[in-house]
Formats: C-alpha cells, structure tokens, sequence
C-alpha cells in the first residue's frame, strides 16, 4: 500500500530532507474491511444490499457523487446510467467487504534520517479528507501544510502565526504531473543534471519496500543494510542470467 498510494509522500520527505535514512520500522494491519466486519450482504453492492442507506462505501453512493478521475476507471461514458451499469457486475461494483482484499487499511512507518531527524507517516482509510498533511516539529517553531489548502501555516515560538499563500497548479497530483514533465523537458533542453532527481525517486520506493519489510516481518530494517542486499541481488540475477 506504501508502494501504490504514498510513493510521493516518500519522495517528498526524501526531498525535504535531502538525507538518506537509517532505519525504517513499519506497522499496518487490513482489520476493518473485511467479510467478518459485515454479515449478510451480497458479493455486489446493487444485489440488494440491506445496508445501502446507511453504508458510507455503497457503490453507487459514492461513484455517482464523484469527481471524473474517480469514474474514468468504472466508464469511460461518465453519464449516471452508464455508472450504474458498470456497477453491477464490475470491480468497482464490489463489496468493499466481500472484495477478495488483502492489502492493509492502515499502516505507519517510522523513518530516522542520518542527522538524526525523525519522522512518523500514516496512511488510513479512516478520514473524511483524500488528501496529504504534513506536521513539521522544529527547534525554533512548526509548519502546517495540507495539499488541499493553498495556504502554508508557520508558528515561530513566542511570535504570531504567519500565513503563506501557495500558488495552485492545475493539473494532476496537485499540480504535481506538471512540474515533473516540466523539469524533464528542461533537462532536455538545457541539458541540467537530473541525477540527484532519480536519487531521491529511488529512495522514496526502497522506503515503501522497507516499510513492507518491516511490517510483514515485524522487524526494524536497517537502511544501508537493506538497501545493499538489494543491490547484490540484482548484481547476482544479471551475473547468472536470471
């Protein structure tokens, strides 16, 4: 899950940092979503489920009321006939506790960077807000940032609170898809060194693949450690043809 839906949350603590970690120790279970957490319903949300007035997550709820980029995958026709038709017998249609699921609901992963500055992620499917926060603690004051909120809150201690507009980007990711086409096709064209880029892309995944490591074996994984036995693994599957 780490891997899949907050790749670009490692990617920015990697570029804030601009360090590389030391450990990496990661908790998450699937306990909500579940067949035992709901009894008697069907596999599919529009076979009549009894709980369709009350469930935040009936299908139908939640896919007509959407934006676009949650409806593009059900039906490339947006329209609401078109929805519900897909909804009947398509994945998105599914149970969310009769979904054949065995990814986690929930899951932290605790990272301590080489100047010793330590950080706590949460990824939960339990908030009313599809969106990324970000809580920096410092010696001096703190910073607040949401990616829905153009706005960046800083509190120096002993001073007042101080506001800091953020331009929006339009775009995907919040802007996010733009500015990565943007700093390639300059790279391109001015012939920059993007190298410490790819560095940063890189850590941010071995970071998701050691929190899986460490929650599946419930063990704290030491970065360097971790990160060179993946190397020598590559290295031996290219030597022996693998």
């Amino acid at each position: 899950m780490i891997l899949a839906k907050s790749c670009h949350d490692m990617d920015i603590l990697s570029y804030l940092l601009d360090q590389k970690p030391t450990h990496v120790s990661s908790f998450g279970e699937l306990t909500y979503f579940r067949k035992e957490s709901m009894e008697n319903v069907p596999n599919y949300c529009m076979d009549g489920c009894p709980h369709q007035e009350s469930c935040p997550y009936y299908a139908p709820k939640v896919y007509l009321n959407a934006a676009d980029w949650m409806k593009f995958p059900v039906s490339n026709d947006l329209s609401d006939e078109a929805i519900l038709e897909k909804l009947k017998k398509g994945p998105y249609g599914r149970c969310v506790y009769r979904s054949n699921n065995n990814v986690v609901d929930h899951q932290t992963v605790m990272m301590r960077f080489e100047s010793g500055v330590t950080v706590n992620f949460l990824m939960t499917a339990f908030t009313n807000e599809i969106t990324r926060t970000i809580h920096i603690m410092g010696t001096r004051g703190e910073i607040w940032g949401n990616m829905n909120d153009p706005i960046i809150k800083i509190k120096p201690f002993g001073k007042d609170m101080i506001y800091v507009d953020v331009p929006v980007l339009e775009g995907g990711h919040g802007g996010g898809d733009y500015g990565v086409m943007k700093r390639f096709i300059n790279a391109l064209k001015y012939d920059w060194d993007i190298s410490h880029d790819l560095d940063i892309a890189v850590q941010g995944h071995l970071l998701a693949f050691a929190a899986e490591e460490s929650r599946l074996s419930q063990q704290t994984i030491h970065y360097q450690t971790y990160t060179e036995d993946i190397k020598h693994g590559a290295k031996k599957r290219e030597t022996t043809g693998e």
